[in-house]
């Protein structure tokens, strides 16, 4: 890959940045409205989202390197530039899979920050947690300052580990310890901001009061992190120009595929989206539209979910949830949480009135994303020949040749595991559900224009793929169920007005009625109306 020196892909170090001249989307307008709110801060967000990055730049200004600064919003009100010593501790590079690594590593990493100010560790007694709270004491005396503490990607040693294991619990206790320390020694501290994924509101990571401050929904940063629309047309316009020029098209269409692609991340219950960073940055210097983000380690339990009978995610899309939904520590029965905050699902809709929130997925990248594990999740070992029927299916739905749709989706849906599938036991609607998702995601597979359960003063049809010239209305039912035919498929459709809002659009429209086969797990029936 030919990375252009402009954009600082995979530089984390904001004082490098600056002396390469590479670019940096100023975000230290957000400084004083942190010192403002309070002492102790927790940010959540998407890994590779700018977390680190800020924290960077945080460290840069505490360590009073103005020269770092020239140009930049806090350089037009910060007038002393003190300098206040520095603990800046990654934890993306603690481990944690292993019994005993976790406090191996941090020790190694506090040692780090010990030696920038001529400390040895190990002349300090007690376990490595306590060693961090003295080490806060005596930069503190030994500068005459209060220190700046930063912590980036808290969670990474949680994440990857069984909830259940004695590991997860060892490192729990271990985090615990740590940010115990923060409290016990809060009188030597200027200032202390810790990033990760999951808010540890209910992490239990300390005991009696929670002191701090969680801003991941709050609105007044709600683009901390990530590029504005406003900000990458600023900032990049001479990057979009050079793209356009090499696609041979407009800026306006290569502003429009950033947008489809790497746009669309909303955090709060305000009405602005941001860009994924890194991804912007990649697609810019390859010259390329590509799914560079993947959200370390979480990718293989959203697809689990997603296969998972009882898991469904048209509804998931379709529902509203509280803001305490989507703050909770991950469950495995309620995965909302986890999915909000790594960044496979944000917010698309917020009811000011309910204090309620829908979700969706938010853009393309994170689409292609998963469907690269789901196919051969679903289907097996990747293969050629999985990768020929999508785009078989693809594009017999560009062409409107719906009799060639219906044999590909068969053929697909014969692939599927047995084990997949809802079993006897399980409630009628419950197997509409399924086959319903396993539809949507095969749609979405081909990265086409898929609404699921679309709204209508009459009700709700179970699918809809739109092309520029084609609509297809699916309606499913179930073979053993009461309405289990294709003429009660067809009165659903028309009797509920389905077809309605597309009759002035230029475009055919597609009735489709599929019937479900419980015992032989394949479409026993189907047909198309036009409307």
């Amino acid at each position: 890959m030919n990375v252009h020196p402009k954009y600082p892909i995979g530089m984390q170090s904001f004082s490098r940045l600056r002396e390469a001249g590479s670019l940096y989307i100023d975000k230290t307008e957000f400084f004083y409205k942190l010192f403002s709110l309070a002492k102790y801060i927790f940010l959540g967000r998407p890994r590779r989202f700018g977390k680190s990055l800020f924290l960077s730049t945080l460290e840069s200004y505490f360590k009073g390197e103005r020269e770092y600064f020239k140009g930049l919003k806090v350089s037009e009100r910060e007038t002393e530039w003190i300098k206040y010593p520095v603990i800046h501790l990654d934890m993306s590079s603690a481990g944690g899979a292993v019994s005993g690594s976790l406090r191996k590593n941090f020790q190694a990493l506090l040692q780090t920050c010990a030696s920038d100010y001529g400390e040895d560790l190990s002349a300090y007694p007690g376990d490595e947690s306590f060693k961090f709270g003295l080490l806060i004491k005596r930069l503190a005396e030994k500068t005459g300052q209060p220190v700046a503490v930063l912590i980036d990607e808290y969670d990474v040693p949680i994440h990857g580990v069984d909830p259940e294991s004695d590991i997860y619990r060892e490192n729990q206790s271990m985090l615990r310890e740590l940010f115990m320390q923060c409290k016990s020694y809060d009188a030597y501290i200027k200032f202390c901001m810790v990033t990760g994924v999951t808010r540890f509101n209910q992490m239990n990571l300390f005991s009696g009061p929670n002191n701090f401050k969680d801003i991941s929904m709050d609105e007044r940063f709600a683009t901390i992190c990530g590029f504005t629309h406003e900000e990458l047309t600023a900032y990049c316009r001479e990057g979009i120009e050079e793209f356009a020029s090499v696609m041979n098209v407009t800026t306006d269409s290569i502003l429009d595929s950033l947008t489809k692609y790497y746009d669309g991340y909303r955090f709060t219950a305000r009405d602005v989206k941001v860009f994924n960073p890194l991804s912007v940055m990649m697609s810019l210097s390859d010259y390329k539209l590509e799914a560079y983000w993947v959200s370390t380690g979480l990718t293989s339990v959203f697809v689990s979910q997603l296969m998972n009978p009882t898991f469904q995610l048209p509804e998931i899309t379709d529902t509203w949830y509280d803001s305490q939904s989507l703050t909770k520590i991950y469950d495995m029965e309620d995965p909302i949480s986890l999915m909000f905050q790594s960044g496979y699902l944000t917010i698309s809709e917020y009811d000011r009135e309910l204090d309620m929130y829908k979700m969706q997925v938010p853009n393309q990248e994170v689409m292609r994303s998963l469907t690269q594990d789901l196919i051969p999740a679903y289907m097996g070992k990747k293969e050629d020949s999985q990768n020929m029927q999508l785009v078989q299916l693809r594009l017999a739905l560009m062409r409107g040749d719906v009799d060639r749709l219906m044999d590909i989706l068969k053929t697909i849906l014969s692939r599927i595991a047995y084990h997949l599938f809802p079993k006897d036991s399980e409630p009628l609607i419950q197997k509409e559900h399924y086959y319903h998702t396993v539809v949507y995601l095969i749609f979405m597979m081909l990265r086409s224009n898929v609404l699921c359960e679309l709204a209508g003063s009459k009700g709700r049809s179970d699918l809809v793929a739109q092309t520029d010239r084609y609509v297809y209305i699916f309606e499913f039912k179930i073979d053993n169920a009461s309405d289990g035919n294709i003429a009660a498929a067809f009165r659903q459709i028309e009797e509920r007005g389905y077809a309605t809002r597309f009759k002035y659009t230029g475009r055919k429209i597609y009735g489709i009625a599929v019937i479900f086969s419980v015992e032989d797990h394949d479409i026993a029936d189907w047909a198309m109306r036009e409307y």
